[in-house]
């Protein structure tokens, strides 16, 4: 572990592995069918999209917006918005025991957490 609390061998990345490959599980399940089949239709005729721009859309509230999901958008990307951009120094500095500490602004020790519940609520949507 590093004085992050972070392991320094491959577990994170392991860790990584393991998830995407039970998020493809997830998202092979005969109800996403439409949507992945609806995808591949669309990277057909397009090419090849980037993962932070999916079917062209490059603003999130505005992709929320079009889905139905604007509460949502509202609920969960406004915090991890604020924590990723450093918006709210909060969640970025620690003070105790006669110290101060400042964390990184992308620190990864919450990501999994992050993209648990990500996951969550995107396979809960549908």
């Amino acid at each position: 572990m590093n004085k992050a609390g972070l392991p320094v061998d491959e577990t994170m990345g392991a860790e990584g592995k393991s998830q995407v490959e039970e998020i493809d599980r997830i998202l092979s399940q005969s109800r996403f069918a439409t949507v992945r089949d609806d995808f591949r239709d669309w990277k057909k005729r397009n090419g090849r999209t980037t993962w932070y721009s999916p079917l062209g859309v490059t603003d999130l509230r505005d992709m929320a917006r079009r889905v139905n999901q604007k509460p949502l958008y509202v609920f969960v990307y406004g915090p991890g918005s604020e924590v990723m951009h450093a918006s709210s120094y909060g969640h970025h500095v620690r003070v105790g025991s006669g110290r101060i500490t400042f964390l990184s602004i992308r620190h990864p020790k919450e990501f999994s957490t992050k993209v648990r519940l990500t996951a969550t609520i995107a396979i809960g949507i549908s």
